[in-house]
């Protein structure tokens, strides 16, 4: 009898498994076409192709027997050379496109000679050189991009640099405080192969309580990732373009590329759904002991216990990027009682953000160095004093003009600017 108990709960928990972490293979209401053995689903080119692959081959074999057998004079040899119907597999979602021929994209140059030619043309012609020359000479404009054909950018980290030579580290931080956390940065230092999406959920939370170990309230702040938005181009530009995009996460799937999950804008929303989701559970609230987490999903926030968790409308917000958004997790903070607010960010538009804005914050609001520097929190405030009012209300507008996202002109660069 107790073998039998053994062999049932054995057989329950992989029924539990498959209904629950896993895809059903035998649901008939799965809607998607899912591979079982990276789950991976088909985009609706490929999922055409592979549900019409019997009735494509049927409609190739009668073509074949009409035009080549059936005939007593056929106008196809036997021989002759068959077309492949070139139907496509989830092999071919992992293909990057080739282009040949016309459609190959080739680098733009300026070409040498375009010059002299212009200048043959204006004699010819009786034009003003002046009116010859306001026109681009190359390809491309040169106030936007280079050469190569990508979009002109400045060295955003040489700003962040100079800023830093003008303040010390903080010898004390006030308490109580709170620490804000920019959730895309710490899931990109996440180590996720070999691991399931359930176990990676729990090695995230331990990261953000370990960020926030000197605080009582962590907030984990994270993108929102629009279907149309005017990061579109800069984000087609750091995918990884593998083309793999995941419907549902399930907490048992084994993680195998976690790089080139990141890849993909849709699995970032997603994999960031599937950690608030995790989250919330109870076995992961234990982590959190008497903090509180605040962290974002799409445009919510919840805000989540040891003991339970609940949405906070007061932090609701269309904001698409968590540089932005931070500030205002900062003020609520700030607002809720909280001396001091320290901002987790490696990233120098968050710093020139905090700096236009810190004026506004009635709190202390320091900056967490990071392992970037080796060097330790300082605060926005003292920098903001030292660098005087009109400075840090110029620094946003001078960073934005210069070229941060998605396009820029070719302006100074920013150490030069700042210093005049």
């Amino acid at each position: 009898m107790p073998r039998i108990r053994r062999d049932e709960a054995d057989v329950q928990s992989l029924v539990q498994l498959m209904e629950t972490s896993w895809l059903n293979p035998f649901n008939a209401e799965q809607g998607d076409l899912v591979s079982l053995s990276t789950a991976t689903t088909a985009p609706p080119e490929v999922a055409k192709d592979l549900l019409g692959a019997y009735r494509i081959g049927e409609d190739a074999y009668q073509a074949f027997k009409e035009e080549r057998l059936e005939t007593d004079t056929p106008t196809i040899q036997f021989h002759d050379t068959m077309t492949k119907t070139k139907l496509r597999t989830f092999t071919n979602i992992r293909m990057k496109p080739r282009s040949q021929g016309h459609a190959k994209e080739a680098i733009l140059k300026a070409d040498r000679n375009l010059f002299g030619q212009m200048i043959l043309v204006a004699e010819n012609r009786k034009l003003k050189m002046s009116d010859v020359l306001a026109h681009p000479l190359g390809p491309l404009p040169w106030a936007l991009a280079s050469g190569d054909g990508s979009l002109h950018k400045t060295n955003k980290a040489a700003l962040a640099r100079e800023l830093e030579r003008n303040v010390s580290p903080a010898e004390v931080i006030p308490e109580p405080s709170a620490t804000i956390i920019d959730g895309m940065s710490l899931v990109q230092k996440l180590k996720g192969n070999d691991n399931t999406f359930s176990q990676l959920a729990g090695t995230a939370l331990s990261h953000v309580v370990h960020e926030g170990a000197k605080s009582r309230r962590i907030d984990d702040v994270f993108d929102v990732y629009k279907e149309t938005s005017i990061k579109d181009a800069e984000r087609a530009n750091r995918s990884a373009g593998t083309g793999i995009h995941f419907k549902n996460i399930q907490p048992g799937h084994n993680i195998q590329q976690w790089r080139k999950l990141l890849g993909s804008s849709s699995n970032k929303a997603k994999s960031h759904q599937f950690l608030v989701e995790e989250w919330k559970k109870p076995q992961h609230r234990e982590k959190l002991e008497g903090k509180e987490l605040y962290v974002t999903c799409e445009q919510l926030c919840f805000k989540i216990t040891k003991e339970q968790w609940e949405e906070a409308p007061e932090l609701k917000s269309s904001q698409e990027e968590a540089d932005t958004r931070l500030l205002l997790h900062a003020l609520h903070a700030a607002e809720s009682g909280y001396k001091s607010v320290i901002i987790t960010a490696e990233d120098t538009d968050v710093m020139v953000l905090c700096l236009g804005m810190c004026h506004k914050i009635p709190s202390t609001v320091s900056r967490s160095a990071g392992r970037r520097t080796g060097q330790d929190s300082w605060i926005f405030t003292t920098l903001s004093r030292t660098l005087g009012g009109s400075v840090c209300d110029s620094l946003i507008g001078m960073h934005a003009l210069q070229a941060v996202i998605p396009s820029g002109i070719r302006w100074p660069g920013k150490m030069t600017t700042l210093k005049q």
